[in-house]
């Protein structure tokens, strides 16, 4: 590296740490000047006004779409309006619930289920109930 290069490249980082701090000072600016009555330093709060109810509800309402989508299908397994799909519901709530498995089956419904371990012995648990109960039907 010769020294032009050396001297040109501390001066984009200088340059760099110069546009930092004029970014950081431009937020500070502006958030006092526009956000002190929400972060609690001014004395005021902003009053409610019709309006901004009415915004908030509709941002509430339009974000909670998808679960009120699975809310409903949960009411219809509920109230039994399908009464093979309830009964399907209710049959492997029961099984999970008798091999002690509900709380595995629900971690390993989760995305972000850290180990299988838990689904493993439930596994080997519904694996004996599948044996056993024709057995004892039969």
């Amino acid at each position: 590296m010769t020294s032009s290069s050396i001297v040109h490249d501390s001066s984009i980082r200088e340059s760099n740490i110069d546009s930092v701090l004029i970014v950081f000072q431009l937020l500070h600016f502006y958030i006092e000047r526009y956000g002190a009555q929400y972060l609690g330093t001014s004395d005021e709060l902003p009053k409610p006004t019709e309006s901004a109810i009415i915004s908030g509800l509709e941002r509430v309402i339009l974000t909670s779409a998808p679960y009120q989508t699975f809310l409903m299908k949960l009411r219809g397994v509920s109230l039994w309006q399908q009464p093979k799909h309830s009964a399907c519901y209710m049959a492997v709530y029961f099984v999970l619930w008798w091999c002690d498995c509900l709380v595995a089956s629900v971690v390993s419904l989760c995305p972000s289920s850290p180990t299988a371990s838990p689904c493993q012995t439930c596994h080997e648990r519904l694996q004996t109930v599948r044996t056993t109960v024709p057995q004892l039907l039969g």
